[in-house]
């Protein structure tokens, strides 16, 4: 079950959404679907209020997707509405562009196996778990997954610093879920977790190992995202030339991975044009890469999968995040 609010009064777009929704059966899936230019002008204007609030909905069972529209929009407050209700976010510079983001988001909402997925890494003795890409950790050291789709994997790396002689890897991992018949729980002993740890759709001694090739784009993925956010953090600083020198250093991360290829030239296309709706794209583009959903099956070679109907909408890579294709 799902809902769709437009409100100048953000807020109270939420909250009525979200009020319709929570009374649903415990099985379903409810889901706020919250257009907006996220500008909280009227109600409850606080960021961080809103954001707790999308949390406590989310506990109640009530997801919250943001979808922004147009040149003003507020991107730190939809991409973290969307992050503490676990939900998506997407944008559009037009309301053309949002036709690739519905087409994602309703294509999610049908083929959902597991929600609410949350790990816990539990430290070994001397070493310190640090989760890249900017995800960040509740108060209880519990960090968020997407929604796990069918023939889909979510992910997540995490860097370890080791001190001499510690272990060389977390003592535990632990990892609840919420499927339609109730709360699930897995506890993963640590021989597992050296390297990489899987929840797939299927069962744990059919989990294939990982390949050098998929860890290292993953890496290539979350060190792009993070070069990202330290690009826009500079434009924010009003240091425009020493921003396009560091993203130009993103050339050695997209070096022979077309998709990061394809992302990167954009970027830089866009900076030179117009360095705010660039510094909007790298918030939104480095979100989506350390928390998308991916494929067995992914390519390397592809640049751009917006326009393939042989795979699961939101399965597709995109080299840009707030223009869609345009229908012909």
């Amino acid at each position: 079950m799902w809902t769709v609010a437009a409100a100048a009064d953000l807020h109270a777009g939420l909250e009525t959404g979200a009020r319709q929704l929570v009374a649903s059966a415990p099985s379903s899936i409810s889901r706020v679907l919250l257009l907006s230019d996220g500008q909280a002008n009227h109600g409850l204007v606080y960021v961080a209020a809103i954001t707790a609030q999308c949390g406590q909905w989310l506990e109640r069972g009530v997801s919250t997707t943001t979808v922004g529209l147009g040149r003003g929009v507020n991107e730190e407050l939809m991409v973290a509405m969307a992050g503490a209700g676990g939900g998506q976010q997407y944008y559009g510079q037009k309301a053309e562009d949002l036709f690739d983001a519905f087409d994602e988001e309703l294509s999610l909402l049908q083929a959902i196996l597991l929600r609410q997925l949350r790990i816990r890494p539990i430290a070994g003795q001397g070493v310190i778990v640090e989760p890249p890409g900017g995800a960040l950790a509740d108060a209880d050291g519990w960090l968020p997954l997407p929604d796990l789709a069918w023939s889909a994997e979510a992910w997540m790396l995490l860097r370890l610093h080791v001190a001499p002689r510690a272990q060389a890897h977390p003592a535990g991992l632990t990892l609840p879920a919420l499927s339609r018949q109730g709360r699930i729980w897995m506890a993963i002993p640590s021989p597992c977790t050296a390297h990489r740890c899987s929840y797939r759709c299927r069962p744990p001694r059919k989990w294939p190992p990982c390949r050098p090739t998929t860890l290292s784009r993953r890496l290539r993925e979350v060190g792009f995202a993070d070069l990202n956010m330290q690009v826009r953090q500079l434009l924010q600083q009003g240091k425009c030339a020493v921003a396009k020198a560091l993203l130009h250093s993103g050339e050695a991360m997209a070096a022979n991975y077309p998709w990061l290829a394809g992302k990167l030239a954009q970027l830089k296309a866009l900076l030179e044009r117009d360095a705010r709706m660039a510094a909007r794209e790298m918030l939104f583009a480095s979100r989506k890469m350390v928390s998308r959903l991916s494929s067995d099956d992914e390519a390397l070679q592809v640049a751009e999968e917006t326009a393939s109907y042989t795979k699961a909408a939101f399965l597709r890579r995109s080299v840009s995040e707030g223009t869609g294709r345009r229908r012909g």
